[in-house]
Parts: structure tokens; C-alpha cells; sequence
């Protein structure tokens, strides 16, 4: 699977949209990512669940809701604040869907995280992120990112 922890970026897939974000300054590849799993009914491979479950965490950020800030979200940070869009009520409800199929049976990431049991920590980290996609947007200027505290992959 190429993941060291239960954080949404905290794998590989991540990571590397995270990259491909760089080089965009609008909603497209985030709203792309949200629509493959938001119109899909078949089974959702993880790198798709994955890139999903980071431009969702990109609309958090964007809602001015940080949550993890390290070495693989700097990136992230720097290219939310740079550009300080407003992420469409319609993306959102969107991205809710999304995340109800991603942790769903009909999921190969959710398939991963819970082999042999419900993975606790993934379950969290997916209940947070809903709960910071519900909360209202803040203004971006009024946030302060701390410089990332700098890890070390396993």
C-alpha cells in the first residue's frame, strides 16, 4: 500500500498528488479527484480513494482547517495559502458522499486499512476530516502556518 501512517498523507499516493497540485492554481485536480469516486459505482481502487481523500483535505485547508502540518503537507500549505480559493458548497456536499464510499466495503483502501479488524486510527482520521469539511470556512489571512515539524519515514 506505500503507507507509513493512518494520516491522509501519510502514503505515497498522496503524496505524489500532492505534487501534481503544484502545478495548478485553480479547483481542477481537486475537483477531478472527488468526481472519480463521487460518480463511481464499482469497486474504487486505494490510489483513487487516497488522491480523493487528499484533495478533501485540501478543501479543509482551504476552508482555513489544518490538521496535519508536516514535511509531506508543506507543499499542500504553501500552495492553499498562495492561492486562497473558495472551495464551491456543491464540491463539498460532494466530497461527503465521496468519503461514505471510500469507507465502505465497496472500497479497496478501506479493504487495506481494515484487514484483520477496523484499524482504529484510520477510522479516526476519517472522522476528522469529516468533521472539518462540516465546519465553516475561516479567513486564510487570519491563519498562521507553523513551519512543519520535519519527519522521518519508517
Amino acid at each position: 500500500m506505500g503507507a507509513w501512517s493512518s494520516e491522509i498523507f501519510g502514503n505515497d499516493n498522496s503524496c505524489d498528488w500532492a505534487y501534481d497540485l503544484e502545478e495548478t492554481s485553480d479547483i481542477s485536480l481537486i475537483s477531478s479527484s472527488i468526481e472519480k469516486i463521487y460518480t463511481s459505482n464499482d469497486y474504487i481502487e486505494s490510489y483513487l480513494c487516497d488522491e480523493c481523500l487528499a484533495a478533501i483535505d485540501t478543501i479543509t485547508r482551504l476552508k482555513g482547517h489544518f490538521h496535519q502540518k508536516d514535511s509531506y503537507t508543506e507543499s499542500i500549505d504553501n500552495w492553499v495559502l498562495k492561492n486562497r480559493l473558495i472551495v464551491p458548497e456543491e464540491l463539498v456536499e460532494k466530497s461527503f458522499v465521496a468519503i461514505d464510499k471510500i469507507y465502505s466495503n465497496n472500497s479497496e483502501l478501506f479493504e487495506l486499512w481494515n484487514e484483520g479488524g477496523i484499524s482504529e486510527e484510520w477510522k479516526e482520521e476519517i472522522e476528522s476530516l469529516k468533521k472539518r469539511l462540516a465546519l465553516p470556512q475561516i479567513e486564510l489571512s487570519l491563519i498562521h502556518i507553523s513551519e512543519p515539524t520535519r519527519r522521518t519515514p519508517i
